[in-house]
């Protein structure tokens, strides 16, 4: 049971296809998503500016090099990450209602 690192909820999870790592995105305003190592569960990255309120997506690439996003209303914005950066390498509208995986 994970419980989102800000306490504002979980949108979605996504574990990575080759490494024991999980991401977690959070809901609420100016949302986070989370890398944990598991299963110690310790914040190993921290993905920033991906949405306004919340996550409904997410998945790794299958090499695990990327990772999608895909916000929740307002925005709907599909983001994709150099996690280990934790930068943003694409940011656009995706559509305009919730997507989920």
């Amino acid at each position: 049971y994970v419980l989102g690192v800000d306490g504002r909820g979980i949108g979605a999870f996504e574990c990575h296809p080759k490494l024991p790592l999980v991401a977690v995105g959070e809901k609420g305003n100016n949302p986070n998503i989370y890398i944990f190592e598991y299963p110690t569960w310790k914040v190993v990255h921290v993905l920033k500016n991906g949405a306004e309120r919340g996550f409904s997506a997410l998945n790794f690439s299958p090499d695990g090099d990327s990772l999608a996003s895909v916000a929740i209303a307002p925005d709907y914005m599909l983001t994709i990450w150099d996690w280990r950066g934790e930068r943003i390498t694409l940011h656009t509208k995706a559509f305009g209602q919730d997507v989920f995986n």
